[in-house]
C-alpha cells in the first residue's frame, strides 16, 4: 500500500497544474510528450531478451489503453471543464476497477463493493459543487472514458503479470510507454495536432515536470503497487488523491475548504480503506 500512497501525494499535485499552466495547449499533443519522456525514462531498464512477442505486443496495447487513451481523453476534458469539476467526475474509477476485476475472478467479497461504494462517496463529499451537467456533459463523458481506460490497465496489468517473463517490472515498463507514444501520437497527427504547438518555456518545464514524476515514476509505482495489494484495496485507493489534492490546494495555494465536508468526506475515504485492508478474501500478487 505504501507505493499507492506515495503516488497519490504525488497526484494530488497535478490538477491545478494541468488547468491552471497548459490550457491552451494540444491535449493529444501533450499527451504524447509527457508519456514520450516517460518512455524515455525507463528504456535504459528496458530487456527484450526471452521475452516473446505476444508479450510485447500486449505490453503496448496495455499502455495504449491505460496511458495513451487515458491521457487523450482526461486532457480533453479541461476544455469542458474546471478543475474541481475533473476532480469530481474521476472519483468513479474505483467502480471501473471492481466491474472489470469482477471478471476477472469467480467470487468477489461483498465488502469490496461497500468500500469502493465509500470511497466514491466520501471523494464526492469532498468535491462535489453545483455544475451545470448540460453544459459539461462532453467532458463528463470523456472522464468517464478515461476513468475506464485507467482502470482497466490496472486489472489487466494485475491480472496478467504473473505470466510474463519478466525479472523486475522496470524491465517492461518501456513497452507500455511506448504503447501510450504509438497511440497519442497518431491521435494528434489524425486531429492535425502538431500545427500550433508551441508551448513557451515555462509550460515546457511543467511538461518535463509531468513527464518524469506524475507520468513516469507514478505510473510505474502505481501498477507495482497494484500488484502487491487486494482488488479491493486499489480500487478505492484510486480516491485517495482526492482529499490529497484539496489539502495541496490549502496548503500551497490558499484554496478556500469546507472543513466539515473535508473531514466527513475523507472520514468515509478512511473507513473505506479499512473495511477493504481487513476483509477476510484478500488475493495480493507476488511481485517481480
Amino acid at each position: 500500500m505504501a507505493y499507492l500512497v506515495t503516488v497519490s501525494i504525488l497526484w494530488a499535485f497535478s490538477f491545478g497544474l494541468i488547468k491552471g499552466k497548459l490550457t491552451g495547449l494540444d491535449p493529444n499533443a501533450l499527451a504524447f510528450f509527457r508519456l514520450a519522456i516517460s518512455f524515455v525514462v525507463f528504456l535504459p531498464f528496458l530487456k527484450i531478451k526471452n521475452l516473446p512477442l505476444r508479450v510485447i505486443a500486449e505490453l503496448g496495447a496495455l499502455g495504449a489503453i491505460q496511458y495513451g487513451a487515458m491521457y487523450t481523453l482526461y486532457i480533453s476534458s479541461y476544455q469542458y471543464l474546471e478543475a474541481h469539476e475533473v476532480a469530481l467526475f474521476t472519483i468513479f474509477t474505483p467502480l471501473f476497477v471492481i466491474l472489470f476485476h469482477h471478471g476477472f475472478s469467480a467470487r468477489y467479497p461483498r465488502t469490496f463493493w461497500l468500500g469502493t461504494l465509500l470511497s466514491v462517496l466520501g471523494a464526492a463529499i469532498i468535491v462535489f459543487q453545483h455544475a451545470a451537467l448540460d453544459s459539461i456533459f462532453y467532458g463528463i463523458l470523456m472522464l468517464q472514458g478515461a476513468n475506464a481506460s485507467f482502470a482497466l490497465g490496472q486489472v489487466w496489468y494485475r491480472n496478467r503479470i504473473k505470466e510474463w517473463p519478466v525479472q523486475t517490472h522496470q524491465n517492461l515498463f518501456a513497452f507500455l510507454y511506448a504503447g501510450g507514444v504509438l497511440f497519442t501520437g497518431l491521435v494528434t497527427w489524425i486531429q492535425n495536432g502538431w500545427t500550433g504547438f508551441t508551448p513557451t518555456d515555462g509550460q515546457w518545464i511543467v511538461i518535463l515536470y509531468l513527464g518524469l514524476i506524475p507520468s513516469g515514476l507514478c505510473f510505474f509505482l502505481w501498477n507495482k503497487g497494484a500488484t502487491q495489494t487486494s482488488a479491493g484495496l486499489l480500487a478505492v485507493m484510486n480516491n485517495l488523491k482526492v482529499p490529497l489534492a484539496v489539502l495541496v490546494s490549502v496548503l500551497f495555494f490558499a484554496a478556500p475548504m469546507n472543513p466539515i465536508r473535508f473531514f466527513l468526506g475523507a472520514g468515509c475515504i478512511g473507513i473505506a480503506i479499512f473495511i477493504v485492508e481487513n476483509a477476510r478474501f484478500k488475493r495480493p500478487l507476488s511481485s517481480p
